[in-house]
């Protein structure tokens, strides 16, 4: 074999080892879709500020093996993928009720990121309290557009309440202040992180029952069997994670 064969052989499989090692470092890309554009959970998508992209960083603190990241989807988008089943990726704090899978079988359901619930909230000189749905008769309700309320949407459809939407809760709770609704619908994540930062501490009141109650968890569609393993790894210990708490802490 001549010494140029010999070289050129030597450097090819150089080449195939640097190949090999690089692939195996590479961290496989995982998107996580929400249609929450709403703080705490969404701050500022271009500057990437909020909890949901804390909760990525976290992620991916934790792994070698992926690279998580955050991406906006309005709802309808969303629903259209996953139904095609051409999601590339996974749900972020999202309930089964919502995907009409309280059973937990056309999904795989991991562990809470966080508990939430939605608020009937209405101005303090004009309170509201919600007792169900036919509490809200005649009223007129505000909340965001795309967004399903059990119970509520039904009655809306019949004529019973009528539902004004707009696009972002900071817009939702303006539109209860400028009395255009009588109350409107809020998660009091969000609620908690607008009031004090715009000054509207003691303008609003808040109904004894909320609307509903619900841990916000990760919806995986069931080909991201090993992700899920992943996740449900990360977030069934998320009560006692203190790096977590702490974040959690912060938008507080």
């Amino acid at each position: 074999m001549s010494k140029v064969v010999w070289k050129r052989g030597v450097i090819i499989f150089i080449g195939w080892l640097l190949l090999g090692n690089a692939n195996a470092g590479a961290l496989k890309p995982i998107t996580l879709y929400t249609y929450h554009l709403m703080p705490p959970y969404l701050v500022d998508v271009e500057s990437k500020k909020g909890l949901f992209f804390d909760f990525a960083e976290l992620l991916n603190s934790r792994t070698s093996q992926y690279q998580f990241q955050v991406q906006y989807l309005p709802r309808k988008r969303l629903e259209r993928l996953l139904e095609a089943d051409k999601l590339n990726g996974v749900v972020l704090g999202v309930s089964p009720t919502w995907f009409a899978d309280k059973s937990e079988t056309k999904y795989l359901w991991t562990a809470k990121i966080i508990s939430d619930q939605d608020e009937i909230v209405s101005l303090k000189n004009s309170p509201i309290d919600y007792d169900g749905p036919e509490s809200l008769t005649n009223t007129r309700i505000g909340g965001v557009l795309g967004f399903y309320y059990y119970g509520i949407d039904e009655l809306v459809e019949k004529g019973k309440i009528i539902r004004i939407d707009t696009t972002t809760e900071f817009s939702l709770l303006s539109m209860i202040l400028s009395k255009r609704v009588d109350s409107g619908i809020i998660s009091r994540a969000t609620l908690n992180y607008l009031v004090p930062r715009h000054q509207w501490q003691g303008k609003f009141y808040i109904s004894i029952h909320p609307h509903d109650r619900f841990d916000r968890r990760v919806m995986v569609p069931k080909r991201f069997h090993a992700e899920f393993t992943f996740l449900q790894s990360v977030l069934i210990h998320i009560d006692s994670d203190s790096e977590w708490q702490s974040i959690l802490t912060s938008y507080q």
